[in-house]
């Protein structure tokens, strides 16, 4: 007797979807949908926002997981080449992360193909409330590790993506339905992209999703903020421990927790670096810039510099981890 395997159920539940639009008031436009019948609403929005806004790139950020989302998407959006279903729903149910990917790039380098990653992206926790004048969450004296982390699904393509105009780039962004990814949503993540002067920029499919990478890189993640914080918690419990103000068995287990986060959030640290040294190695040799900057119209993109850079930030955020680590 064969066994017939259920699919896994969702409970119903609306999903926020917020589209970036420069003119507008809050500069985004807004829409709750609750099944695939909003896919015709999707579309009206869409082109609203392409229609104020017609040299912008489009980027929207979905707060939730839903199987029938991909409908709603696929009424603007093509997605013949990548799962992009899936990838809502490793952001949202898994703990995996994702380089930055383009499976079909060695195999059709004349397609502009969209990317993806999965990044948890790093910071204090209290910087997340602090940012938007909320009252951070109390986590004790040793936050968790997972309170540090802004976990974002990213799909973004530079051209090809938008059914009505297929030269403007698109990118979504999956996040989780959390306090925090609401307020990063609806008060800095659009003035924060806006305010760069390069923002509708042409570009070629590597520097484009290179580009992304940077700016959410730039507004989610703050290692140096990190790495103070826990220089701080390090030394307390080694004042603790120097003063003996607890059992010795408290104390020891106090320096072990804490060498524990330093080593879990050095996996962090270290998938940020690989990303960006993965991204630094798209940068085009001297073969390949004429034609690239032909057609991205553009051959003075910092992006490549901006990548080198964040690699040496990050090779030395490792280090003074390490330090931290071996004190």
């Amino acid at each position: 007797r064969r066994l017939k395997h259920r699919p896994r159920e969702f409970p119903e539940y609306p999903i926020d979807i917020r589209v970036g639009s420069r003119s507008s008031p809050d500069q985004y436009l807004y829409l709750r949908v609750t099944g695939p019948n909003d896919d015709q609403r999707f579309e009206g929005l869409i082109r609203r926002v392409v229609e104020n806004n017609p040299d912008d790139p489009i980027v929207l950020i979905a707060n939730a997981y839903q199987p029938w989302l991909e409908h709603v998407l696929q009424r603007c959006f093509d997605n013949v080449w990548s799962d992009r279903q899936e990838l809502n729903r490793e952001a949202h149910f898994a703990d995996t992360l994702k380089f930055p990917e383009n499976t079909y790039r060695r195999l059709q380098k004349k397609l502009a193909l969209p990317w993806t990653f999965i990044v948890d992206y790093v910071n204090v926790p209290d910087v997340f409330y602090w940012s938007f004048h909320e009252r951070p969450v109390e986590h004790g004296d040793t936050p968790p590790v997972d309170s540090y982390r802004f976990r974002l699904g990213v799909w973004t393509c530079s051209k090809g993506a938008y059914v009505y105009n297929r030269r403007l780039p698109v990118t979504m962004l999956f996040t989780q339905p959390t306090d925090v990814s609401h307020n990063v949503a609806t008060q800095i993540l659009f003035p924060f992209l806006y305010s760069d002067h390069d923002y509708n920029t042409p570009r070629s499919d590597e520097q484009y999703v290179s580009y992304i990478f940077l700016r959410l890189f730039d507004l989610l993640s703050d290692w140096e903020n990190v790495i103070r914080e826990f220089e701080g918690h390090l030394a307390a419990a080694e004042k603790n421990s120097r003063d003996a103000y607890a059992p010795v068995k408290f104390r020891t287990r106090t320096m072990h927790h804490q060498i524990d986060r330093i080593y879990e959030l050095l996996l962090y640290l270290r998938f940020h670096s690989n990303c960006v040294k993965k991204l630094s190695k798209l940068k085009p040799d001297d073969k390949d810039k004429d034609n690239q900057s032909t057609q991205s119209g553009d051959d003075d993109d910092p992006v490549f510099s901006e990548l080198d850079d964040l690699t040496e930030e990050l090779d030395q955020a490792d280090y003074e981890l390490n330090a931290l680590k071996e004190r």
